[in-house]
């Protein structure tokens, strides 16, 4: 049997055809492989798709020359892509869900930080007011038990009086000694003191110094008051200060509103914190009531204690500070 002739303008057409289905198998399996490498690129030789997300009917540009007729591999190529292109749809949508599932995560995640945050500041003000005031419970707990236990030492308002006579004239007179009682809880240590008495016995200035004067008449002559050596006078206990004379007949011009007579002094010690206080005083015989017993009234000037007082100096530490009705500055 003899073999016909091949035609060879046809082997040509279908070697062309043949070598041109296998180039697209290349170039399709190539962006295949840049498919699932880079999703978020779509393959250079890839359909396009539609508004209505299926593939157009563009084609890779052929070679130059003449087009090869219709072979069979057109429509396996063209399936081929399709699939590819549905595979790359797929990762695309698992790849947006991905991304959109990241972002609502780091939403999530900024918002608890956000109120983990925002809680963790209320929480350091709440803390930092209780703080504060804590302390200032503290301070007012610290300064209440100083208080409470801190001596309180004062003049108190009716002297010892009683009769005597006078050394310079031998006329008849009166002793009158203030006393001073320590009502805190605690002993009022180095306690020093000083009285005095007007000698002219006229209504005092209102720019009297309240000075400390010598004492020139009276029971007991030549006597400078002074400081003498400092006590301790024990909690709810008083002791007498100095003793002050007053004539007779002083007393009786003081009862027709001819004479004043007036006491003063002050009176500084230390309480058990090392604290230090001043006392201040000053009373008018205003008449006599009876024999031994005086109407005494409290002058409106020099009646004060600690920091009411014109010239206390206030211990400087921290714990004294706690004792003062006004906290310096």
């Amino acid at each position: 049997m003899s073999e016909k002739p091949i035609d060879q303008r046809l082997a040509k057409q279908l070697e062309k055809a043949v070598v041109s289905s296998l180039s697209r198998i290349n170039e399709s399996i190539r962006a295949f492989i840049a498919l699932l490498s880079t999703r978020d690129n779509p393959p250079k030789y890839l359909p396009a798709t539609n508004a209505a997300g299926g593939a157009t009917e563009e084609q890779p540009p052929e070679p130059p020359g003449e087009n090869p007729p219709p072979l069979a591999t057109f429509k396996v190529e063209t399936q081929f892509q399709k699939e590819i292109i549905e595979r790359y749809d797929r990762n695309q949508a698992k790849s947006y869900s991905h991304q959109w599932w990241m972002i609502i995560l780091q939403c999530a995640m900024f918002l608890a930080t956000s109120g983990a945050f925002i809680a963790a500041s209320f929480y350091a003000c709440i803390a930092h007011r209780q703080r504060t005031e804590m302390s200032k419970s503290n301070e007012i707990n610290r300064a209440a038990m100083m208080i409470s236990q801190r001596a309180y030492t004062y003049f108190l308002p009716d002297p010892n009086i009683r009769p005597a006579t006078l050394k310079d004239t031998n006329e008849k007179g009166w002793l009158v000694i203030p006393v001073a009682e320590n009502g805190g809880n605690t002993p009022a240590f180095n306690v020093l003191n000083h009285v005095n008495t007007n000698t002219d016995f006229q209504r005092l200035p209102d720019d009297f110094d309240y000075a400390d004067g010598e004492v020139k008449h009276g029971v007991f002559l030549n006597i400078v008051p002074r400081p003498g050596a400092a006590i301790v006078i024990g909690p709810h206990r008083s002791t007498g200060t100095g003793g002050l004379s007053v004539p007779e007949t002083i007393i009786q011009k003081v009862n027709a509103g001819k004479a004043h007579v007036y006491f003063w002094g002050w009176l500084t010690y230390d309480d058990i914190f090392g604290c230090t206080h001043k006392t201040e005083f000053c009373s008018e015989v205003v008449q006599r009531i009876s024999e031994g017993k005086f109407f005494i009234s409290n002058c409106e000037k020099h009646n004060c204690a600690d920091e009411d007082c014109e010239d206390y100096t206030p211990t400087n530490t921290p714990e004294c500070s706690l004792e003062l009705k006004k906290k310096p500055k």
